[in-house]
This record gives C-alpha cells, structure tokens and sequence, in this order.
C-alpha cells in the first residue's frame, strides 16, 4: 500500500506547519513527525477512523490528531489523504443527528429524540 496526499491535503499541511514553524520550528518538526507516523499507521490498517461525508458529497474516514483532522479513504492498494484540517476551522463534515444514522441503518431499532423516560 501507498499513501497519496492530494493537492488541498498538501496545501493544509504547508499551511498548518508553516504557520506552526515561524513561532516554534521544533513543534512543526514533531507535528510532521507525529502525522507521518499515523499515516503509516493507517496505510498498515492497524486502525480506521469513523465513516463521514464531506459536505462536497464525498465519503471519507477521519482521524483526530490534534489539532489537526486527517480526512482519508482507502482505494485498492491506497491510502488517500483527501484533507489535513484543522479543527479550529470551520467544519468540512456534514452534521450527523442519531436519527439520521439509525434510519440509514437497516438492522437498528429506531431511536426516539428525545429519549423516553420510564
């Protein structure tokens, strides 16, 4: 498997650490250091992140790495990097409500909002 980082998921990193570099250029070092590790972790499937939909439509996976959100989707033998955001911007995420996610899911009972007391 390889990791790809698409053009925008470039551009954030570069942004993020340029940013972080001018104020403390061994923060950066290690933050860079920090996600390459995780990629390599994701890349190898030791883990995934939940499934999310981007609000341009798209289906991805995302993992915290604070401050930043890693936005990714495996396809074949790759693992593509859609977006490295950070989470103080605005949401790049659709909202999810409990509802929406148990109607999507076949196999669940429904859930009641708000929850009933008794």
């Amino acid at each position: 498997m390889s990791i790809v980082l698409a053009p925008q998921a470039e551009a954030d990193l570069d942004a993020f650490l340029g940013y972080v570099h001018q104020s403390t250029p061994s923060a950066a070092r290690r933050m860079e250091a920090e996600l390459r590790a995780l990629l390599v972790e994701l890349e190898r499937g030791a883990f995934d992140g939940p499934e999310v939909e981007l609000t341009n439509g798209k289906i991805a996976r995302s993992w915290s790495l604070p401050p930043l959100r890693i936005f990714y989707q495996r396809r074949k033998n790759v693992l593509y990097v859609l977006r490295v955001y950070h989470g103080r911007r605005r949401p790049i995420t659709k909202a999810r409500t409990k509802m929406r996610d148990a109607a999507e899911r076949e196999d669940s009972p429904p859930v009641f909002w708000p929850p009933r007391r008794g």
